[in-house]
């Protein structure tokens, strides 16, 4: 879904761009497949973290008291159940991912993933090189709504995904 987001922004911006890579699509691949699942998983897996992440959300909001109050607990509610029911839904999906990872855990998944991540950049600066690619972006995509809650602020500390994410940030 984000990938085919990107690529149609992408090709409507630059028209004249040559295709993209296989690597690139692989990792755009991947921040839909494997990225996006582990995060909603750490954010929305409890209903005291999709509280947190509702809070955050409306926080920045011109909501009422009473609004907030509301929209805070369905949208923790309603996250919450979905996410369990993706969890019910792709659970052999994400037992064979677990294995893959040699994790036990959603947390310790989330911490493998940014560390293949970084291990793909190959020492670069991006992925796309010297600049920002198509997988850079899909990967941000992801990421950049999670930094100020708890779940984001502890990928940083406890993977090497820190310096990429300043950087991608900057551009």
């Amino acid at each position: 879904m984000l990938t085919g987001i990107i690529d149609e922004m992408f090709k409507r911006m630059h028209p004249d761009s040559i295709p993209v890579d296989d690597v690139t699509k692989k990792w755009c691949g991947w921040a839909d497949t494997t990225l996006l699942p582990v995060l909603q998983r750490n954010v929305y897996g409890s209903l005291s973290g999709a509280l947190k992440a509702s809070d955050y959300i409306l926080s920045h909001g011109c909501y009422e008291d009473s609004e907030r109050f509301v929209l805070k607990h369905s949208h923790a509610w309603y996250m919450y159940f979905v996410v369990n029911k993706w969890k019910i839904k792709h659970y052999f999906l994400l037992k064979k991912k677990w294995k893959v990872y040699k994790v036990n855990n959603d947390r310790e998944f989330l911490y493998k993933a940014a560390e293949e991540w970084v291990d793909a950049l190959k020492g670069r600066l991006y992925l796309g090189g010297t600049e920002p690619n198509l997988g850079d972006l899909a990967v941000f995509g992801v990421l950049r709504p999670m930094c100020y809650l708890e779940v984001g602020k502890d990928l940083v500390a406890n993977t090497r995904i820190g310096e990429w994410f300043t950087r991608m940030e900057k551009e």
